[in-house]
């Protein structure tokens, strides 16, 4: 992980911390609303046999990216928090 160089020249910790956070809320909302979209076996019927572990592994990837993300994104908030003055 690349953290940013605090310093007076730059965007303040505080700034970076608050925007981090609303971009991890933004992730928060949009996996909530997948989570809604999983997938339902009668949503597959009567596609081929597998086609509904197949949508499943597709969302879980889906998922699984947007988990990276915010995980990735909670790191640099508190970074910046813990460097606030």
């Amino acid at each position: 992980m690349t953290y940013p160089c605090i310093h007076m020249n730059g965007t303040s910790a505080g700034e970076l911390a608050e925007n981090y956070n609303l971009a991890l809320s933004a992730i928060g909302v949009a996996m909530d609303m997948l989570n809604k979209c999983n997938p339902n076996g009668r949503d597959y019927y009567p596609l081929p046999v597998g086609s509904l572990e197949q949508a499943i592994a597709e969302q879980t990837e889906r998922l699984n990216a947007l988990r990276k993300v915010y995980l990735q994104l909670e790191e640099l908030t508190i970074y910046c928090y813990d460097r606030r003055k």
